[in-house]
Order: structure tokens, then C-alpha cells, then sequence
């Protein structure tokens, strides 16, 4: 997503793979020579959007789903997808998919759903899971 840290690896048989800073995939290259830093070009955020997912804890209470949405829509974010993973008296959980123009835009996001009262926790989701 344009705005993260990306890292180039030179991969034996694929040529130069790109991941974020923080993938698992750099933890099983131990040759750091194989590392190329690399950037999001100019204008890279004005390619179209790409799809962040976020973790999200709710209090389970009236509105409090209505009220986190909201705060997405609100902040210009497009929900692709969501999946309910847990719910209990006390809070539910749930994966969303959002689409977002780059990193700042996602940070804006996720810093509208941890001051709402109905969010205890948010995070972004780097894993490659699909929602289904």
C-alpha cells in the first residue's frame, strides 16, 4: 500500500520481490545483501485505491457497530468486505476490509475508530487471509 516501508529481496528464480518492512518473508532471508530499499514513486497514492484490513474489538451495545462504520464512511473509506469473528455479552469482533488511497489515509481511519467509545481496540492486519 503506498506509504509503507517497502524492502526489494532478490529472490533465485523470481527476481526482485517486494515486501513491506515488517513481512515474515524477510525473516527467512538471512543474506541482508540479497535487501534492496526501494520507495513508493511520486503520485503513488493517486494509482486508485488499495484494500487495508483491520481488526476491530466492539463493545457489544446497542449501536456501537453503526457507530464504527460511520466513523469509516466518514473519514472516506470504503468497507469491501467484513466478517463477524467472535461475539459475546460483552464485545464482538469482526476483520473489515477497507479501501483507502495510502497509509495516511488508513492511519486517519484507524485513529477515528480508537477515539469512539464503542471501539476497545483496532489494529491493521497484515496477514494474507481472505474474508469469506
Amino acid at each position: 500500500m503506498p506509504g509503507d516501508r517497502i524492502v526489494g529481496l532478490n529472490t533465485p528464480g523470481e527476481g526482485l520481490v517486494i515486501h513491506t518492512i515488517d513481512c515474515a518473508e524477510l525473516d527467512k532471508a538471512h543474506d541482508m545483501n540479497d535487501w534492496l530499499d526501494v520507495g513508493w514513486g511520486q503520485g503513488a497514492s493517486d494509482m486508485g485505491l488499495s484494500v487495508a484490513r483491520i481488526h476491530v474489538r466492539m463493545k457489544n451495545a446497542l449501536g456501537s457497530l453503526a457507530s464504527a462504520m460511520s466513523a469509516i464512511a466518514v473519514n472516506g473509506g470504503n468497507i469491501s468486505n467484513l466478517k463477524l469473528t467472535e461475539r459475546n455479552p460483552l464485545y464482538f469482533e469482526f476483520l473489515v476490509d477497507v479501501e483507502v488511497r495510502d497509509v495516511a489515509h488508513l492511519q486517519n481511519i484507524l485513529g477515528a475508530l480508537r477515539v469512539s467509545d464503542a471501539v476497545e481496540s483496532v489494529d491493521r492486519v497484515r496477514e494474507a487471509e481472505t474474508v469469506q
